[in-house]
């Protein structure tokens, strides 16, 4: 069985001899694909994509006879880098106006290396170094996707075999088995998350029950008064209307009945933190842990995170129009812990109990 903290910490011996092993093998391939240039995430992304063309233009005539064949791009900083000390980043999207500004910046480069060469079109690969979640792959597959002067393929030095999409043209070695996290040479070894998928339907349900019908123009109106906020979209789905919040780089999603409002999960926003907040990060102010015992673990983390960087809408919610208010806590699935829906109903009681009866 598996190590909770069990980890392989790859040498740069083993890293540059897989790379070599790599192109030797796919030397008719690669040459085919002709990369023009490769695009490297910051930080490991980067060192991978400049090894890589290194070796390109040493074995590969397809490469070593052109002047521009193999050139290595980094990704803009504000696109690449994960914000390890915030858990309410959403990893899917552009989270920032700095980062669409850089992510503007990198398809002008792209397309200024066209004209500079005089192509038509360039080939492009993506690279990153170790793929656990896979989210800024996914966003830059799509952003790039979009652009008719570009050919794309993606590449991964390793990928954790949890995470499945998206689908990639190369992986340079397997992820070693029995390992729960992979250390790249040029990273220390720190202990993180259980790396595994978050399952959402493994995750816990809220309902909030209004003795009288909701008001949900008035409702809408008090969500956007809140800080941070951005938007929120309605959408009429029948019996419940569907909305979304979003406010800074956190967003929460309703369905809304007469009078009932159920909080739910957009299993695409959400991603575990890599290491504790607590204590470290101001929402923090009633850590899971306090009810549970258990830390660094991927659904735990992710309800903590979704609890706490909602902290002011549940109180918002739970606030709302005097009367009766009943809190349902629920498993979204028979497979759901039952100590999940335990500190969640705890959690609920310290923050709110004056305030909600909890699954009466």
């Amino acid at each position: 069985m598996e190590s909770k903290n069990s980890y392989h910490h790859e040498s740069w011996e083993s890293f540059g001899q897989n790379v070599i092993k790599f192109v030797e093998n796919k030397r008719s391939q690669l040459s085919t694909d002709s990369f023009d240039v490769i695009l490297g995430f910051t930080r490991g992304g980067h060192v991978l994509a400049t090894v890589l063309s290194c070796y390109l233009r040493d074995l590969i005539d397809e490469y070593a006879n052109s002047t521009h064949k193999g050139a290595v791009r980094p990704i803009p900083g504000k696109i690449s880098i994960k914000r390890y000390d915030n858990a309410c980043f959403v990893m899917q999207e552009a989270a920032s106006r700095e980062e669409v500004l850089d992510l503007a910046e990198l398809k002008k480069d792209l397309f200024g290396f066209c004209q500079e060469h005089e192509l038509k079109k360039i080939n492009v690969l993506l690279v990153d170094d170790n793929l656990t979640g896979s989210s800024r792959m996914d966003w830059m597959i799509e952003q790039i996707s979009r652009l008719d002067f570009i050919t794309l393929k993606t590449l991964a030095y390793t990928r954790h075999p949890s995470f499945i999409t998206p689908s990639l043209s190369y992986i340079i070695r397997d992820y070693p088995k029995g390992t729960s996290f992979f250390v790249m040479p040029y990273h220390k070894v720190n202990n993180k998350v259980t790396l595994k998928n978050v399952d959402v339907s493994e995750m816990v349900t809220f309902s909030l029950r209004y003795k009288d019908k909701i008001n949900l123009e008035i409702l809408k109106n008090d969500i956007e008064c809140l800080r941070d906020f951005t938007k929120a979209g309605l959408v009429d789905r029948g019996e419940y209307k569907h909305i979304t919040i979003k406010r800074g780089e956190s967003a929460m999603n309703f369905a809304i009945g007469v009078n009932e409002i159920i909080f739910m999960y957009l299993p695409q926003k959400w991603y575990p933190p890599k290491k504790c907040l607590k204590g470290e990060h101001p929402i923090f102010k009633t850590s899971l842990c306090k009810y549970c015992g258990v830390t660094l673990d991927a659904n735990y983390c992710t309800l903590c995170s979704y609890l706490h960087c909602n902290f002011d809408i549940i109180q918002l919610l739970v606030q709302w129009e005097d009367g009766d208010r009943v809190m349902g806590v629920y498993g979204r699935n028979p497979s759901t812990p039952k100590d999940l829906i335990h500190v969640a109903e705890e959690w609920l009681k310290d923050n709110f109990g004056s305030k909600i009866v909890i699954n009466a």
